[in-house]
């Protein structure tokens, strides 16, 4: 029996004997090429346990996001506020979009690190005229980031036993059977190492989507007789380019239909002038 087959059947016996009781892990493991050896031992998915409850010296890992909508007496200079506070507070603006309607507003879309969040947001409140809505939700996912470390670990230590193997390995089928194992373990632990990434970012840094809106009463400190009057003689304006546009049209247009009208009625009129001298 040759050395590749006395390594499975001991890695076989002296892990085999405990069963796993993680069904999650048991799924993500690798499966032997031959059902001897290949996948994760039990005892390393003791590992995976155990490392599960020793939290790997992780701390809590909390996805925290949310959404704010204010109100303003100055749009422009609130603007220029946030984005001190964003510099302040070390963080990024993702994306923007402004409106200078009659109510000009601006949403922008932002990272700032998870640890000034909740300061950001208070001084965000106080450059406010009102608080329009506020939704702020939070996500712990410190269990699933402990699983996926916990699991890469002992995943990348079943590829260093593979490339170990690989070396001993003689014959060109069990060298392209311990390559495929390899690549099918190289894909699981770069998939873990991306979640583990993506969780990272998210909870290191917090998502907020900012709408402000730009307070403009009707009446009050915000109403002004200049702009009414200007408003007012605009709307006047635009009656009377509309209104002169009408009626030019109809001038242009009234020779036409009359035409038209004369050209449909000539054949009717010759019609019946022959049926008339016809009758005679």
């Amino acid at each position: 029996m040759n050395k590749l087959v006395l390594t499975g059947i001991l890695l076989f016996f002296i892990f085999g004997c405990t069963n796993s009781s993680n069904e999650t892990m048991s799924s993500m493991a690798p499966k032997s090429m031959d059902g001897t050896f290949g996948g994760i031992p039990d005892i390393e998915m003791a590992m995976v346990q155990s490392a599960r409850t020793s939290n790997l010296g992780i701390g809590s890992k909390i996805q925290t996001n949310g959404n704010l909508s204010i109100e303003v007496n100055n749009l422009a200079e609130s603007i220029s506020h946030v984005e001190q506070l964003i510099i302040k507070y070390e963080g990024v603006k993702i994306s923007s979009n402004t409106s200078k309607s009659i109510s000009p507003y601006i949403n922008i879309n932002l990272l700032i690190p998870s640890i000034f969040f909740n300061e950001f947001l208070e001084e965000l409140k106080g450059i406010s005229e009102s608080i329009v809505s506020e939704n702020i939700y939070t996500n712990d996912v410190t269990e699933e980031y402990i699983d996926i470390t916990a699991t890469l670990n002992v995943m990348k230590n079943t590829e260093e036993r593979f490339i170990s193997l690989l070396s001993e390995t003689k014959s060109v089928e069990e060298i392209i059977q311990v390559e495929k194992e390899l690549m099918r373990i190289r894909a699981e632990i770069d998939s873990l190492e991306g979640r583990k990434n993506y969780l990272t970012k998210t909870t290191k840094n917090s998502e907020l989507n900012l709408h402000i809106a730009e307070n403009t009463p009707l009446s009050g400190n915000g109403w002004s007789f200049k702009r009414s009057f200007e408003s007012a003689l605009r709307n006047l304006i635009s009656f009377a380019k509309y209104s002169a546009d009408f009626l030019i049209n109809i001038f242009i247009f009234i020779p036409v239909v009359i035409l038209l009208i004369l050209l449909l009625l000539l054949p009717y009129k010759i019609y019946k002038n022959r049926k008339n001298k016809i009758n005679r």
